[in-house]
C-alpha cells in the first residue's frame, strides 16, 4: 500500500515537469522565430534602393523587341500550369537579357519572381523544377559576354519598384509601358463600372500622348488613340458591354479641325486592316463631312 501511494504521488509532479518542458519550448520557439521574423524585415527595410535608370549593357542589335521578350519567356518558364522551369537553357538567355537591363525582358522577370515567390513550393512534374533548383545549378551561367558573372539588379529586390520603373519607362518612350500608361487615365469608368462618363480634357491629354509614344515606338494603338482623340469619354463605345457605340457626331467639341482630321486618318489605317471601327468611322467622316469632304458615294463604298 504504501510504495502505491508513494507512486500516485509521483505522478502528478511528473506530469508538470513535462508540461513545463513544453510551454517552454514552445515559448523558445516562437521567440526566436520572432526573432528571425524581426531579422528578415529589418534586412528588407535595409536594402538600399537605386532609382537609376541604368540603360542596358547589351548591344542595341541584341536587344529583344517587345514579342520577342514575351516569346523567350514563355518557352523558359511556365506561369499558367505548373509555374516551373521548363527549358533551363532558355531562362538562362532570358534573365541575362533582364539583369542587364533590356527593359523589354523586365517586366516578364517580374512576373516570373511573383509565381516564384507563390508557387516554388509545389510539387514538380517530371522534367520540369523550381526557380530555385533552377538557380542552384545554373547560377554559373548567368555571366556577361565577357564571363564576367551577372548580378541582380536591386530594383528586383523590392517589388515595389516595378510601378516606379514602369511609369519612368513610359515617360522614356518604351513603347510597352507607354501604351499601358496611355490607358491609365482613361476610359473614365461609372460608379457601377456600366456607363462611362466624360473624361476631363487633361485626362485625355495625357492618354493621347502615352499612346503616341507607343505608336512611335511600334505599337499599332489606333483605336485606342483615335477614341480618346474623339470622344469625352475616351473610348469608342458608351459601355464596357459594347453594346452602345459612339456616334461620330458625338465627337469632342475641343477637338481642332487638324486633329479631327488626323483621327479620321488614323481611322482610316484600321479601315485598311478590316478594322470594323475604323471602317465606320471613315464610312462616318464622308457621311457628315467630319475630317473629311462629305461626300456620300465614298461613304457607301466605304460599307461595301
Amino acid at each position: 500500500m504504501n510504495n502505491s501511494t508513494k507512486i500516485t504521488k509521483k505522478i502528478p509532479k511528473k506530469l508538470i515537469a513535462i508540461g513545463i518542458f513544453f510551454i517552454v519550448s514552445i515559448v523558445l520557439f516562437h521567440f526566436y522565430n520572432s526573432i528571425n521574423l524581426d531579422n528578415n524585415s529589418i534586412q528588407q527595410d535595409n536594402i538600399i534602393m537605386d532609382y537609376t535608370i541604368y540603360p542596358s549593357t547589351i548591344p542595341e542589335n541584341q536587344l529583344l523587341r517587345i514579342k520577342e521578350a514575351k516569346e523567350l519567356y514563355s518557352r523558359a518558364f511556365d506561369d499558367q500550369i505548373f509555374y516551373t522551369v521548363q527549358d533551363p537553357d532558355e531562362l538562362v538567355k532570358f534573365i541575362k537579357h533582364a539583369w542587364q537591363w533590356d527593359k523589354n525582358a523586365m517586366p516578364y522577370y517580374y512576373d516570373l519572381l511573383h509565381w516564384h515567390d507563390l508557387y516554388d513550393e509545389n510539387v514538380r512534374e517530371d522534367g520540369y523544377i523550381s526557380f530555385t533548383e533552377f538557380m542552384k545549378k545554373y547560377r554559373d551561367q548567368l555571366v556577361d559576354d565577357t564571363g564576367k558573372p551577372l548580378v541582380e539588379p536591386v530594383v528586383f529586390k523590392n517589388r515595389d519598384m516595378k510601378s516606379y520603373l514602369w511609369n519612368k519607362f513610359a515617360d522614356l518612350k518604351y513603347p510597352k509601358f507607354a501604351y499601358e500608361k496611355g490607358g491609365k487615365f482613361s476610359p473614365c469608368k461609372g460608379n457601377k463600372n456600366e456607363e462611362y462618363l466624360p473624361c476631363t480634357d487633361e485626362q485625355l491629354k495625357e492618354s493621347i500622348k502615352y499612346y503616341n509614344y507607343a505608336l512611335e515606338g511600334g505599337y499599332h494603338c489606333y483605336e485606342h488613340l483615335t477614341a480618346r482623340m474623339l470622344f469625352q469619354q475616351g473610348y469608342h463605345y458608351k459601355n464596357n458591354d459594347f453594346e452602345k457605340i459612339n456616334k461620330l457626331t458625338e465627337y469632342r467639341k475641343s477637338l481642332t479641325p487638324e486633329d479631327l482630321k488626323l483621327a479620321i486618318d488614323y481611322t482610316e489605317i484600321m479601315a485598311e486592316h478590316s478594322s470594323i471601327i475604323g471602317i465606320l468611322r471613315v464610312t462616318e467622316a464622308y457621311l457628315y463631312g467630319l475630317g473629311r469632304e462629305q461626300d456620300l458615294v465614298k461613304a457607301y463604298a466605304w460599307t461595301l
